[in-house]
């Protein structure tokens, strides 16, 4: 999966979830927080916005297939059942 976001974006439409949920590698472009989410997770290369040399090479670095301990993980924090328990438990804080 490739995403791309203009620099400083912070907002995810859920197609990372989507990604992980599906078990899809990810190459993101640099300077937002998807991207810091792929690296952490391990679930993908980055590459800088607008550059085709270093999407190239983000995409020839892509990794060997993901263990399924690393998509294990990241399905604990952004799988679709993660995702439910976050929105029941951001209801659940605001009460009656």
């Amino acid at each position: 999966q490739v995403l791309s976001f203009a620099e400083g974006w912070d907002l995810d439409s859920g197609v990372l979830g989507d990604a992980i949920a599906w078990g899809l590698p990810v190459l993101c472009s640099t300077g937002n927080q998807t991207a810091a989410e792929v690296e952490r997770l391990g679930v993908g290369r980055l590459f800088e916005r607008g550059n085709a040399a270093s999407l190239r090479a983000a995409l020839l670095a892509a990794p060997e297939p993901i263990g399924a301990e690393v998509w294990d993980a990241a399905r604990a924090e952004w799988g679709s059942a993660a995702n439910a328990a976050s929105h029941l438990a951001l209801l659940d804080s605001l009460g009656s």
